[in-house]
């Protein structure tokens, strides 16, 4: 190894000291994913104090956690269809997607009305559509065996990220619902701080995006898969729910 190979390969090795082995990638891509998550809910865990700043009705808090979803459906839709992820490394889309989600995130206390915070939270969904799903391929990368296992701990990740504001919310010290934001943000930030210096890129054996629209069409095909796909969606759609009206309960 020459001089030259020695200083990169210890310039990698500086850049990415903790990651020796797939768990170690699991535990940095978990606590990003529990981090970045934490943009989801964090406008509904404040909907109350909400209510009394745009003064809206229960129905229209409710859109802001609907808005996010929205956004966050449409990002991975777009995404999934032109093989996202395919064409860039997944590592840096997280990376640039939870900034975005920190960036827009912060933005929405500073939103003069309630339609343009509505809009603020369909983007941040569509930035996540950049976190969660790339997160899964990420840890696809890493594991060739103990996929179940290794994806129920980031799903785990995904649970508490979500609930991670609801949590800063319910401290005994009164805070404002703009910290509680800024708090989110702060997290989303972490999180990318996380995956970019802590998690090595890994190589993509990734199809090309025309298989990967042919791979849609197979998919939508397969009714088992489709019935486990329609089973998910509307699970989520029930837990999302409960966490959307939980401030209100």
């Amino acid at each position: 190894m020459n001089l030259k190979e020695k200083v990169l390969t210890g310039g990698v090795m500086r850049q990415h000291f903790f990651v020796k082995n797939q768990w170690q990638a699991l535990t940095v891509i978990a606590v990003a994913v529990l981090f970045s998550l934490s943009l989801w809910f964090s406008a509904s865990a404040v909907l109350p104090q909400l209510k009394q700043q745009w003064n809206i009705n229960m129905v229209q808090g409710s859109f802001i956690t609907t808005f996010l979803q929205l956004g966050f459906i449409a990002g991975a839709l777009t995404s999934a269809f032109i093989g996202f992820a395919d064409k860039y490394k997944p590592r840096t889309i997280f990376i640039v997607s939870s900034i975005l989600g920190a960036f827009l995130n912060a933005l929405f206390i500073f939103s003069p009305s309630f339609e343009i915070g509505l809009a603020l939270r369909f983007f941040t969904g569509v930035s996540l559509a950049g976190v969660y799903p790339i997160a899964v391929k990420l840890v696809s990368l890493w594991f060739d065996d103990n996929k179940g296992v290794s994806m129920g701990i980031l799903i785990a990740g995904l649970t508490l990220g979500s609930a991670l504001p609801h949590l800063v919310s319910a401290f005994p010290i009164t805070v404002s619902w703009e910290v509680i934001i800024l708090i989110s943000s702060v997290f989303a930030l972490s999180a990318s701080f996380l995956i970019g210096v802590f998690l090595p890129e890994k190589t993509d054996y990734a199809n090309e995006v025309e298989e990967t629209r042919h791979s849609i069409k197979v998919l939508l095909k397969n009714r088992k898969v489709m019935l486990a796909n329609y089973g998910y969606w509307f699970h989520m759609w029930e837990l999302y729910a409960m966490w959307t009206w939980l401030p209100y309960f």
